[in-house]
């Protein structure tokens, strides 16, 4: 009988033991609504990329075609587009990264979120600036489309931009 048992639960659990050892194989094939681990696996390869000092590794992340938006398209030195946004691996490229080499960022993950083939990434970049990117991904897991947004500076994070309202007065008890 124990024998039975342990082959039932080996054919039942073949398939994810085989992909245990490899910790991709949850974020291979993104379709629906993404789970938790799933986003933060994304997440962190993604910062993974950024954080080294490969090109390639950035630019694998990303189906060729992507769209990035983010107010930093509007006026970059490197390239810019008046509507914030850049298509594709050549333009992103450019505005990305100066040349053939990439300097390694210190992105620090703060939360992620999930979403249908989504994920949002909220970080801190290597200019401690608070970010909130958002990126739609195709059914292969490469990111698609990006929307990077910047919050203002801030004495530190978790401080409110606008004071809580006053607390509001009990009512008289009958």
């Amino acid at each position: 009988m124990r024998r039975f048992l342990a082959s039932v639960l080996l054919c039942l659990s073949g398939p994810a033991l085989a992909q245990a050892p490899d910790g991709d194989a949850l974020i291979r094939h993104c379709d629906g609504l993404l789970s938790q681990e799933q986003a933060e696996r994304l997440a962190q390869r993604w910062v993974g990329a950024w954080n080294s000092t490969s090109i390639e590794r950035v630019m694998a992340e990303y189906t060729e075609n992507f769209e990035f938006r983010a107010g930093g398209i509007l006026d970059n030195a490197r390239i810019s587009d008046p509507s914030g946004i850049l298509h594709g691996h050549a333009d992103n490229r450019r505005r990305w990264f100066a040349g053939t080499t990439k300097n390694s960022q210190n992105f620090r993950i703060v939360e992620v979120f999930a979403g249908v083939r989504s994920f949002s990434v909220f970080y801190i970049n290597s200019r401690n600036q608070h970010v909130n990117e958002v990126m739609e991904v195709a059914p292969d897991c490469r990111i698609e489309r990006a929307n990077a947004l910047y919050a203002p500076p801030r004495p530190a994070y978790g401080q409110p931009l606008v004071p809580p309202p006053p607390p509001v007065a009990a009512a008289p008890a009958p």
